[in-house]
């Protein structure tokens, strides 16, 4: 038994606890009523904690995956470390549908809608199937200086812009808060021409151009990675394969409580902060390589993606006190 890593682990769960109960007492501070989903999700990343802590104290935990496992990590208790240290507390938008295009705040989050333009960072443009220039598609606004409050991260002020463009592709924008200070924003709304990746969301073109304004965010909970970087088994007793692994039977019943527990509590839906869905490679690959998310973007809200299953995640990642923003499609 490793005694350093027990160590880690036991300090992971520690912060685990925190993020669980800030959770708990922004839903009494805001008078939201513990009971149904709110209830199970604090009381599964306790559970959660009781069952790592459980593992950690057993010494057949402590060993690597067999060798022909081709998996993201070949140490098991580095592959539950990272379902801990992953998890974050998520904000959800709540958000009103966009009427008055004349009107609208337009250094506020949002999407779609009519987000910030100016002399210095005027609306994108570019090249269609016919090499004729046409305007791209407003898609993702945040006033990170509204969101910092949310994470320990500094990322800088200003507005994060997406813009999309034909064949599911996209520009990244960052405007300066000293450009928003001190240039007014062009007052004019330039129609677009729909990608063909972003469905019609059951309204007509020009309502679904307006979009969404974000008023406020409301926390959600914490979300944690799920346990896909073990390896993937059928079923209920064939999960944990005790030969395999060289695991007691306590063990393996263990991991196989903690798949369950996941398998409920990870659920994509459009937050600040959590934890994506999967991006062509694994989530742990892009969380070892230092990218955290900001932004998920389920595709059934708020931007209606043509494929239901597509999901889109805006990431960033800190350098040397730099901050770099992506932003991905979860499709092959």
């Amino acid at each position: 038994m490793s005694q350093k890593d027990k160590a880690k682990i036991k300090a992971s769960i520690v912060e685990l606890k925190k993020k669980n109960a800030f959770y708990k007492d922004y839903c009494k501070s805001n008078k939201i009523k513990i009971t149904g989903k709110i209830n199970e999700s604090i009381d599964s990343i306790n559970q959660l904690c009781k069952l790592v802590s459980k593992l950690a104290k057993r010494k057949d935990f402590y060993q690597k995956l067999p060798e022909d496992y081709d998996g993201a990590c070949d140490y098991v208790p580095s592959a539950i470390l990272h379902i801990i240290e992953s998890a974050e507390i998520a904000w959800e938008p709540i958000v009103r549908r966009c009427t008055d295009i004349k009107n609208v705040k337009r250094d506020a989050s949002m999407f779609g809608c009519f987000p910030w333009t100016s002399k210095s960072y005027p609306w994108p443009v570019y090249l269609d199937e016919n090499n004729k220039e046409v305007y791209a598609t407003p898609g993702i606004q945040i006033d990170l200086e509204s969101v910092k409050e949310f994470n320990k991260d500094s990322l800088g002020d200003g507005l994060l812009q997406v813009w999309f463009t034909d064949n599911i592709k996209f520009d990244t924008v960052l405007i300066p808060r000293s450009i928003i200070n001190e240039e007014g924003p062009d007052a004019t709304f330039y129609e677009s021409k729909w990608p063909s990746f972003l469905g019609p969301g059951g309204g007509t073109e020009e309502e679904e151009l307006r979009g969404w304004i974000v008023s406020d965010w409301k926390m959600i909970g914490v979300q944690t990675d799920d346990i896909d970087i073990l390896p993937a088994f059928n079923d209920e007793w064939s999960r944990v394969d005790v030969d395999e692994f060289d695991f007691t039977y306590n063990t393996s019943k263990i991991i196989n409580m903690i798949y369950d527990l996941l398998d409920q509590r990870h659920e994509y839906c459009t937050s600040l902060f959590g934890v994506p869905s999967v991006i062509q490679k694994t989530w742990q690959d892009f969380y070892n390589e230092g990218n955290r998310n900001l932004l998920s973007l389920n595709s059934d809200k708020n931007i209606q993606l043509l494929d239901d299953e597509v999901y889109a995640q805006l990431m960033y990642k800190k350098e040397n006190h730099e901050v770099d923003f992506y932003f991905y499609w979860d499709c092959d």
